[in-house]
């Protein structure tokens, strides 16, 4: 496969793409490593185009957050979001708040330029399954690592870890 891929901003008429995206990667990401039921839940019907269409709105409005997808002959093959930090816990002022690439173009850097995208290299933090070993190696490679003392989130193992730059 080239690797003829675009970045660009996502509009409100990407919601449904994004979403099916979304769906997909998700699933491919997660299955066999959570629960069948958690991952029946997020791909519920609708679900993700809810979101999709109300993250859209608030990034066309200006909001804290930064959407950026990657696509190749017409079709979205990955997604990336970061924003303003607003835990009060956050260890940085950003957060990559997703990322997923479909499996046909892992390797050829859509990942690395999405991240880029969204990111550049400030400062930032994110949360990866423990579970996930490609996402821990491919962040560990940008400059991510786990926070010392580890902290963790979920309600099931594997659990999240938080990883700082």
């Amino acid at each position: 496969m080239t690797a003829d891929w675009t970045l660009r901003i996502p509009t409100p008429a990407d919601a449904d793409a994004l979403a099916q995206l979304h769906r997909d990667t998700w699933r491919d990401t997660y299955t066999g490593m959570l629960s069948d039921e958690l991952i029946a839940h997020y791909a519920e019907p609708g679900l993700r185009e809810r979101q999709w269409r109300e993250q859209l709105a608030e990034d066309a409005a200006g909001g804290a957050s930064r959407t950026v997808v990657a696509e190749l002959d017409g079709r979205l093959v990955g997604l990336a979001r970061a924003r303003r930090a607003d835990e009060a816990e956050a260890p940085r002022p950003r957060s990559l708040d997703l990322l997923y690439t479909r499996a046909e173009v892992h390797g050829l850097g859509v990942g690395a330029a999405l991240l880029d995208e969204v990111l550049g290299d400030a400062p930032a933090f994110l949360w990866v399954s423990e579970g996930n070993a490609r996402a821990l190696a491919f962040y560990r490679r940008r400059g991510f690592a786990p926070e010392t003392p580890p902290v963790r989130r979920w309600h099931e193992p594997p659990f999240d870890v938080r990883l700082v730059r």
